[in-house]
């Protein structure tokens, strides 16, 4: 995907308090490893702005500082962090030339995050076409309010003053990642954005910043004019990761019980996960796919992350950070130890997973060598901190902080809700309404929710680019950004107590999908599959796939093409291939654009626990000609489409035992595909137990009493496939 790697953007085109991490001993354990080259990092990280907060940034400098420590090997004391009122434009500033430049030697490393807003400022000596240099707003910088001019000047750090503190640095090996955005920010239902909301004019940059500049232009000895060819060359020195293009947003996601930024989140997770030491361009692709994919589940919003690099030719391949990772993949560590007592931070959970990670979650310490130690149980979980306990007690001396966790056993509540959120006038009914249906909750419009139910207006939520749009007032579903759902919306004088009924078997789809994905674990499986999805219809070898990582390194992973986009009226087929030594069990499941469920295998209705069986060796082709009796032709609407591929070691006797009573139900003929139903959510709910009562057969002490579905890693791998609906048309 030529775009993802646009080159010359955030630098010239567009112009705290933290987690308790065992610091006595990780200082000395880390003071006694140091090594050469000497890892330097500054951490920049600001929520409170005084009238435009933003939540997620202070999480996201939790996710970097954890992940240089555990993951690349960093001392902390060579880590410092700003965030909030310690990070103002002089204290970012002071400590990027005490911390950075005063230190860092040739050949040493060097790391720059910042996540906060961003904006624009008319740049003084512009580059051609380019009248715009991008900035970081400092807390300290004036917020627009009500639309209103900022003032005249203000004194952001501009792309031009990042670009000469990166010029001063002794190293060529840095590393700048800045998680905020530079188009029109604000809010979009509970979504925010990295960007401050545009007003009627772009300043211009203060005195005090163009002084600055000048004083790193005598001091560097480079005049305006070679600043700005080297400026339009491309970024100072090493690699610039931005969130996304310069007239893209970048998503302050919130995740229930905690906010940080979409990329940044996505970016530590693939980091603790990653298994091979890749260059840093196939990295930064991959991480740049799944932002866009969770982007999209919140909004409409397209982020597709920019890189840039400025390197010498034997560093072109460099991993990520110029530094090979040191420790075995992980999806967390132990940050306190007292007795058998830890505490947890939980870096490289995927995001959507994050509800199958309570009590009752269990996870493998590793030794220096990579190899389980002893089990962990999680006992209590708060954002993606947790405490929990040492299950072998003789273990002890060897609980320290720092071990990492690979989890094992994987805990879903199962009394698991889908919020729905309701404006305030709305919510008592709505609460009321709702009651009669299981695992349904209304919340308050303003707090975190899966799906928005409301009424179609005219302003303040996006629109799809329809030909038949439902009518304004009619009641219906949308995402938590505000863009609405297709073919979820009624008539317009329809009545709350009515679009509720309407959408009861809709309510259950989407809860039921929700509990599906909570088993999405391509990272942390061991099971070997592979599943992949083409086109057929001589449009192309545009192509997706998902492999289990663990089981086959990084060898397996595929160049990235970006979000694999499919013309309405293309066939499609899916391929699972089964790599393991024993017989798997497959399931695969399509959602729509629509929010629709499709469930395209197992289809022989008449014997789906055969049908599901892929033997060792073999590979299962999804519609299989001269078997299946349906070909996958892509439809509108446009939009994203979801493929879900599980794959199970254990037999899964009760889920397939729904399917079969669906098929008869409907009268389905063997090797037809089943819309969804109703009895998803209870084919969701038997797959829960099937996996459940397969960890009690594995000896891991659950009953059928407890509270939460426990889910054996070893039986289990699942994939999530996405593509992009497009109409070549408009």
């Amino acid at each position: 995907m030529q775009q993802f790697l646009k080159r010359r953007r955030f630098l010239q085109l567009t112009g705290a308090t933290l987690t308790t991490l065992g610091m006595a001993s990780l200082q000395q354990r880390y003071s006694q490893a140091q090594t050469t080259p000497r890892r330097l990092a500054l951490l920049v990280g600001i929520n409170r702005y005084p009238t435009t907060p933003l939540q997620g940034c202070v999480t996201d400098v939790q996710l970097q500082r954890s992940l240089l420590i555990h993951r690349f090997g960093f001392d902390p004391a060579d880590i410092k962090v700003l965030t909030d009122e310690a990070a103002t434009r002089t204290g970012i500033l002071a400590a990027f030339e005490t911390h950075l430049i005063q230190q860092a030697r040739p050949g040493d490393v060097v790391v720059f995050h910042y996540s906060g807003h961003g904006a624009k400022v008319r740049d003084p000596q512009p580059l051609p076409n380019q009248p715009f240099n991008s900035t970081l707003v400092p807390i300290d910088s004036p917020d627009p309010i009500g639309g209103r001019s900022r003032g005249e000047t203000v004194s952001d750090i501009t792309g031009q003053t990042l670009f000469l503190l990166m010029q001063a640095l002794a190293t060529d090996q840095v590393t700048v990642v800045l998680d905020s955005c530079y188009s029109g920010g604000g809010k979009r239902g509970t979504l925010t954005v990295r960007s401050l909301p545009d007003s009627s004019e772009v300043p211009r940059p203060s005195d005090l910043e163009l002084d600055y500049q000048n004083r790193w232009l005598a001091q560097l000895q480079i005049s305006p004019e070679a600043l700005a060819q080297q400026r339009q060359a491309g970024v100072a020195k090493g690699f610039v990761i931005t969130s996304a293009g310069p007239n893209q947003l970048a998503v302050d996601a919130n995740f229930g019980d905690f906010s940080a930024g979409a990329f940044t989140y996505l970016l530590t997770r693939y980091l603790w996960q990653q298994v091979g030491n890749e260059p840093v361009q196939q990295a930064i692709a991959n991480i740049g796919r799944s932002t866009q994919s969770l982007a999209m589940e919140f909004s409409r919003i397209i982020q597709e992350p920019e890189f840039e690099a400025n390197v010498t030719a034997d560093k072109t391949n460099a991993p990520l950070y110029f530094v090979p990772h040191q420790t075995p993949p992980a999806e967390a560590v132990i940050t306190q130890a007292q007795g058998n007592q830890v505490k947890i931070w939980l870096g490289g959970i995927d995001p959507r997973s994050l509800d199958a990670f309570g009590e009752a979650t269990r996870f493998s310490a590793l030794n220096a060598r990579g190899e389980p130690l002893a089990q962990v149980k999680i006992l209590t979980r708060q954002g993606l901190e947790a405490e929990g306990e040492l299950l072998e007690t003789r273990q002890i001396a060897h609980l320290q902080p720092g071990l990492l966790l690979q989890e094992t056993v994987r805990a879903i509540p199962e009394n698991i809700h889908l919020k729905i959120g309701v404006l305030t006038e709305y919510l008592a009914e709505t609460r009321s309404l709702l009651a009669p249906l299981p695992r349904l909750e209304a919340v308050a419009a303003d707090q975190p929710h899966d799906y928005f139910l409301g009424r179609l207006t005219t302003e303040g939520q996006a629109l799809p680019e329809e030909a038949l749009l439902p009518p304004v007032g009619a009641w219906g579903l949308f995402l938590p950004g505000r863009d609405l759902v297709p073919h979820s919306f009624g008539l317009a004088d329809e009545s709350l107590t009515a679009a509720i009924a309407r959408l009861t078997p809709k309510f259950k789809l989407l809860l039921a999908t929700h509990i599906l994905k909570l088993l999405l674990n391509p990272n942390a499986s061991r099971l070997n599959v592979v599943t992949a999805l083409r086109r057929i219809d001589g449009g192309g070898e545009a192509t997706a796939s998902e492999v289990t990582v663990r089981s086959r390194g990084s060898a397996a992973v595929n160049p990235y093409r970006g979000i694999l986009q499919i013309p309405i009226g293309a066939e499609i087929e899916f391929e699972v291939q089964n790599f393991e030594p024993r017989d798997l069990f497959i399931s695969l499941l399509v959602i729509t654009p629509a929010a629709d469920l499709l469930l395209i295998y197992p289809n022989t209705w008449s014997a789906p626990t055969e049908a599901a069986r892929v033997q060792a060796g073999e590979h299962l082709r999804i519609p299989e000609p001269g078997r299946d009796r349906f070909r996958l032709i892509v439809e509108a609407p446009v939009g994203m489409v979801e493929v879900l591929a599980i794959a199970s070691a254990a037999p899964l006797r009760n889920a397939l035992q729904v399917l079969s009573a669906l098929g008869a139900r409907r009268g389905l003929r063997d090797g037809e595909p089943a819309a969804a139903d109703d009895a998803l959510l209870d084919l969701a709910d038997n797959l829960l137990l099937d996996f459940h009562t397969s960890a009690g057969r594995r000896g891991l002490g659950v009953t059928a009493s407890d509270t939460v579905r426990q889910i054996d890693m070893r039986d289990l791998a699942a994939f999530s496939l996405m593509f992009e609906v497009v109409d070549e048309t408009l």
